[in-house]
């Protein structure tokens, strides 16, 4: 969250939840106008009842015969383009786990020797099988750090030539040239998320019988501390004039912020249900993102996903100031009247 600008997301969700619609907003120094996302097309059931779109990832699709299909990459070509196989079942369900017990399978059964394995194809494999045990957007995320700077650069290497030199190499790179506009080097934070991708898909050939002679526990990347630039009280006496001026419920949800310390994804998926009129307590319980879609096929390149937070202290009770109860039950009135 940047201080000076202060960003929060609305967009329509289900009947229940505090804010129906949300919006990006500027906030500072003053209010600018919201500009409105179009709810997205993932969500559409519609299309899935059609089988044009897919059904929250994985690569599974319902054909028009009524069945349900997933499709995974069998191998790859000398030049490296994918082929595909494909697994059928009655439901989404059933077809999604022979997509995943095909993967499992693929993984086990590869050529371990290091003249016919590749780098890419280990890190593919290992993202395959955390997949069933990290968020979805974690493996979002893994899946970008991986096409943007790990496969175009380490994807074609035999592991035997993979080594501690080559990867530091690499990470050095990323630090100083890394950018993909190429207008400079990538954040620590991110070059230290990318060698977490590399060290956990070579511990996971190591104990898969693949030959990497790459040793990594040493090699770290040093994180700068950026100062926080925080509102004076001046500042935040302005914002507040202008909050409580003409209150609407984008105003409110940024006020919510302010006077909470909750954060824009945990604002953008609270629902009513989450707050205790009686005893004037906010639940935080789930949060908003929108990540990117990973699968081939996807209608659109991002969606939006409600997950629980990060971490375990982010799952809190918090008694919001009085003044803010009246809004609430302004808004709320007023949503159950439309």
């Amino acid at each position: 969250m940047y201080p000076a600008v202060l960003s929060i997301v609305f967009e329509q969700f289900v009947e229940n939840q505090l804010f129906r619609r949300f919006y990006y907003v500027g906030i500072f120094p003053i209010l600018h106008k919201s500009v409105r996302y179009k709810p997205s097309e993932n969500w559409s059931s519609e299309k899935l009842r059609k089988g044009k779109c897919m059904r929250k990832g994985q690569n599974v699709y319902k054909r028009k015969d009524g069945r349900w299909e997933g499709r995974y990459i069998k191998e790859r070509s000398a030049d490296g383009k994918a082929r595909y196989a494909y697994v059928y079942g009655k439901s989404y369900a059933d077809a999604k786990q022979k997509l995943l017990d095909r993967r499992i399978t693929q993984a086990q059964n590869i050529d371990c020797s290091p003249s016919h394995t590749k780098y890419g194809d280990i890190l593919r494999n290992w993202i395959a099988m955390s997949r069933v045990h990290i968020k979805e957007s974690t493996y979002s995320r893994y899946i970008h750090l991986a096409n943007a700077h790990i496969l175009p650069y380490l994807g074609e290497l035999p592991t035997g030539k993979l080594t501690t030199q080559t990867v530091e190499k690499h990470i050095s790179f990323l630090l100083n040239k890394g950018r993909v506009d190429k207008k400079g080097g990538l954040a620590p934070k991110t070059v230290s998320d990318i060698l977490t991708l590399i060290k956990g898909s070579i511990d996971y050939a190591n104990c898969s019988g693949y030959s990497v002679n790459c040793y990594l526990d040493r090699l770290t990347v040093k994180k700068t501390q950026l100062d926080m630039r925080v509102l004076s009280v001046d500042e935040q006496h302005r914002l507040c004039d202008i909050l409580m001026r003409d209150m609407n419920l984008t105003k409110f949800g940024v006020l919510l912020c302010m006077y909470t310390g909750i954060r824009i994804g945990e604002v953008c998926a609270l629902k009513w249900e989450r707050i205790d009129f009686s005893e004037g307590i906010l639940s935080i319980r789930e949060t908003l993102q929108r990540i990117q879609a990973t699968d081939v096929g996807a209608c659109k390149k991002t969606k939006i996903v409600i997950t629980e937070p990060k971490s375990k202290k982010a799952v809190r009770d918090i008694p919001p100031r009085s003044t803010l109860f009246p809004y609430t039950t302004l808004f709320r009135s007023s949503v159950a009247e439309t």
